[in-house]
């Protein structure tokens, strides 16, 4: 973006710019010369880093003297009107990806098979909240085809605020699963939230197999359905199916064919290890809720030697103890041999396991456990959710 419309849209926010601003950061030990530091919570404290670094200006919520520094009143609300104002310059279809699982891989399919039509931009890692989705939209180059943005909420009035900064084309629902319940209460209010980014795209990307999103009654709707790429549920992952099965419901939609060759999967989403020991480690650490649970788990039902380290599924509120039972049941269902506990909301679980159970209170002692069962014919399922850090143990 040259300095003119950087000049424009801050004169719009009420902040009036001379020096040229080469771009937009929250970082402060990423800055480069003529940048913009945007000091959100703690960013205040490097201020005078991100000036001495070569920022040419800040924006923060914080009073300062400094001349370079404006103050808003929350640089977080600034940095997302910003997004928003900037959206409307983009020249770029937008694809907004929402869901309770696989919006990360997904994103990363979609920009693989879009960048082969044009210049695409996508949002990088998991920044998908109201921070990440206002940095997606600011980093997009003004000339680019398609912009692929993840967009993640956690409690309501969520998606009003980053769905309204994205403004989505295409909007994606992957699937409604038991995820943010401590504050969205139920799946129905999981769908509710999550639905809202409905209202600002001109078609929606629905998944036939979810009955929450069958609820939707609007038009310009395109299905998909993991179906058509599973012959056999044994031994083709879901996971997969269902994204490759939604790119093609978008890619229909754009006019542009489908490209998967060559695509390699997000880390710690289903990964297969094999260990020098002869064991084979799924490391499914990423993330977890109740649904993700039950892919790993059917990934795993044909292994000889089934080991899974349950970590706890986070931000469930008074569900918690009921999908962490359910949990159970369904390891129960899947035959597992051993079971490894870690976490304080599975303790409910250490009684309904038909398998050998241990509870592990830290990493350094599952690390060790882990140990003990990295031999020929063993398969390791390793997963819980992002709070964990459960990479951390992996053999």
């Amino acid at each position: 973006m040259n300095r003119t419309h950087w000049n424009t849209l801050f004169s719009k926010l009420g902040i009036e710019t001379t020096q040229p601003i080469l771009g937009i950061c929250t970082d402060s030990r990423q800055i480069k010369p003529g940048d913009v530091f945007v000091a959100i919570n703690k960013g205040s404290l490097y201020i005078g880093e991100a000036l001495h670094k070569g920022a040419v200006y800040v924006v923060s919520s914080h009073l300062s003297t400094h001349d370079a520094v404006f103050h808003v009143d929350c640089s977080v609300v600034w940095l997302g009107e910003l997004a928003e104002l900037y959206r409307k310059e983009l020249a770029a279809t937008v694809i907004g990806v929402t869901g309770s699982v696989g919006k990360t891989s997904l994103t990363q399919l979609l920009y693989y098979s879009l960048q082969k039509f044009g210049k695409t931009a996508a949002t990088y890692g998991n920044e998908n909240s109201e921070i990440g989705v206002a940095l997606t939209v600011l980093r997009a180059p003004l000339d680019a085809k398609y912009l692929i943005v993840e967009l993640g909420i956690s409690k309501p009035k969520d998606m009003d605020y980053i769905a309204k900064i994205a403004n989505p084309d295409i909007a994606v629902i992957t699937k409604i699963g038991p995820s943010h319940l401590a504050r969205l209460g139920s799946r129905q209010g999981v769908w509710q939230e999550k639905a809202k980014v409905l209202h600002y795209a001109k078609y929606a990307v629905l998944n036939k197999n979810c009955r929450y999103c069958k609820q939707y009654e609007g038009h310009d709707v395109k299905w998909f359905s993991a179906d058509e790429y599973l012959e056999n549920e044994n031994n083709v992952d879901r996971y997969k199916a269902e994204a490759y099965a939604a790119v093609n419901a978008v890619s229909e939609i754009l006019g542009v064919q489908s490209v998967f060759q060559g695509f390699c999967w997000p880390s710690s989403r289903l990964t297969t290890v094999k260990h020098q020991s002869g064991a084979v480690i799924i490391d499914d650490c990423y993330n977890a809720n109740y649904l993700s649970y039950i892919t790993a788990l059917k990934y795993i039902r044909g292994a000889s030697f089934k080991l899974v380290i349950v970590g706890e599924m986070g931000d469930l509120g008074e569900s918690s103890q009921h999908y962490h039972q359910m949990l159970a049941y369904a390891l129960n269902e899947m035959q597992v041999d051993t079971v490894i506990l870690f976490g304080k909301e599975t303790k409910c679980m250490l009684h309904m396991v038909m398998a050998d159970v241990i509870c592990v209170a830290n990493k350094q002692d599952l690390s060790t456990l882990i140990q003990q069962y990295l031999v020929p014919d063993a398969t390791i399922l390793i997963k819980g959710s992002r709070h964990l850090k459960l990479e951390e143990v992996l053999p």
